[in-house]
């Protein structure tokens, strides 16, 4: 990923309000487009000039030609607030983060996160490496919201059975049962992003606790009841794929080796 400064002019006088509120609208519609990623941006002003520093999955996240409906409305916005259009300035590598998917199109692609991670939830079956989402079709209303906000609830969820002191169980049925609502919505945006992007889509099923490895390895797919247990692991954490329901999960990290 890039690090890259957002500069913003004013041209007439106007509000720190206003100025803010626009900027911020903006910095929402980036990111819900997965055009920038994380959720706190401090802004700084310094004379007449609002400045803000942002992590991109590529070095031209920030085009014109990725933006979304909602991003090119908040644009206009800004001329509204007094404010020119961003300049932009790239920084450079961010050396402490993932490097972004360079595939054309994949085989196949999963939706996967975890409490750690703040890039793109959607990534390449083939290499493991997240796909920008602004590289993806719009999954509702012309960008990607609901995918960051499915992948907010799960890293909320993760954090909460791994800290093991309020939720614990409740969090992990969230992530882990077929039965549970952050299942069903995860499971629909993976419907709807490989019906719009042709690509197959699956979606991860934690799995933590059971009897043995030996027992892990015989599970079955939750959902059809077929073997899905596959020879070898991929990604140093699949090891069952069900190709029918669309679905990839561990054995149990208590035996995982």
């Amino acid at each position: 990923m890039y690090l890259s400064e957002v500069n913003f002019e004013c041209y007439t006088d106007t509000t720190i309000t206003r100025a803010e509120k626009a900027i911020n609208l903006l910095l929402d519609c980036w990111r819900y487009n997965g055009q920038i990623i994380g959720r706190e941006f401090p802004v700084i002003l310094k004379d007449a000039t609002f400045s803000v520093r942002v992590v991109c999955p590529e070095e031209n996240s920030l085009l014109d030609s990725f933006q979304s409906k909602q991003v090119k409305r908040a644009k206009l916005a800004l001329s509204e607030a007094g404010l020119l259009s961003p300049k932009l300035k790239n920084l450079g590598r961010d050396i402490n983060s993932d490097d972004s998917d360079t595939c054309e199109t994949p085989s196949w692609q999963v939706l996967y996160t975890n409490y750690l991670q703040s890039c793109s939830p959607v990534r390449c079956g083939d290499h493991f490496t997240p796909i920008p989402l602004y590289h993806l079709p719009a999954v509702a209303n012309g960008d990607h919201k609901q995918l960051i906000k499915w992948q907010e609830d799960w890293s909320a969820c993760d954090q909460l059975q791994m800290n093991g002191s309020i939720l614990e169980h409740s969090a992990l049925k969230e992530m882990s049962d077929i039965t549970s609502r952050l299942y069903r919505r995860g499971s629909d945006l993976t419907k709807r992003l490989e019906y719009l992007s042709k690509v197959p889509t699956y979606l991860y099923l934690y799995r933590v606790g059971g009897e043995s490895l030996e027992t892990e390895k015989e599970r079955c797919c939750p959902n059809c009841r077929g073997d899905w247990l596959l020879e070898n692991t991929v990604h140093d954490i699949f090891d069952f794929k069900c190709d029918t329901c669309r679905l990839v999960s561990n054995i149990s990290w208590d035996f995982k080796r």
